[in-house]
This record gives structure tokens, sequence and C-alpha cells, in this order.
């Protein structure tokens, strides 16, 4: 993924308050999903999906079974799966969002959920810059 986009969905990260479905669609279709989707709200059950394409749900990393704002285990389960073969790197990136976890709100869990995401983000621009 480009450095901007990245630096733009680190924005949307930064700005999160709390949890929000929208924004976790958001950085699944970034980080995770195949070239070409987007994300989309369903007219069916009013939630927010990655769609492929073709107009099909996409089904890799779902929005709504990986609530990233409001889960620290789901933000976590995005790491491992970013970096499979670097187990450091969620005690790396777990330092970082407990630097930080206090400019995301009231709410614990969301606020260091949206730090490491936070993190995972900057770790992806670094890479990305390197």
């Amino acid at each position: 993924m480009p450095r901007a986009d990245l630096a733009a969905l680190l924005e949307r990260v930064e700005a999160a308050s709390g949890p929000n479905q929208q924004l976790d669609a958001e950085i699944i279709c970034a980080l995770l999903a195949p070239e070409g989707c987007s994300v989309k709200l369903s007219p069916i059950n009013g939630r927010w999906y990655v769609e492929t394409a073709g107009g099909m749900a996409w089904t890799g990393f779902s929005a709504a079974a990986n609530p990233l704002t409001a889960s620290l285990d789901a933000a976590l389960a995005l790491v491992v799966r970013l970096y499979p073969n670097e187990p450091g790197m969620v005690g790396i990136l777990m330092h970082r969002a407990l630097e930080t976890w206090g400019d995301y709100g009231n709410d614990v869990i969301s606020a260091l959920a949206l730090a490491l995401l936070a993190a995972l983000i900057r770790a992806l621009m670094e890479q990305a810059d390197a």
C-alpha cells in the first residue's frame, strides 16, 4: 500500500475516539483485502463490510467478527496476521501503543486497540520508507 494511503488511514485512526465499524472495514480493506476491494454499507443489516471488485463480500477477515477499534484481541490478531513470522512485533507495537493510548478516549480497551492500530500503521509506513 502506498505511504500516502497509509498516512490517510493513520489520520482516520488517530481521529477516532472509540469503536467505529466503518473504520474497522476501512482498515481491513486497506491492509488485508485484495486490490480493487472497497468498503460498503450493507442495505440488509446496516453493517460495514469489504466488497470485492466483482461485487461480492470479501470474507477473508470480517469487520463484524473482528471489531478492530473495539477489541484489543482483534487488533492483536491483525498484527499477528500481518507479521506471522515476527512474534516480537506484538511486543514492540504494544510498547508503542502503551505510550499513546491515553489520546484515544475514555474506553480503555478501545483506546488501547486504537493506539495499537496506529502503531501498526506507523510500522507499515516505516517499512514503505525503507
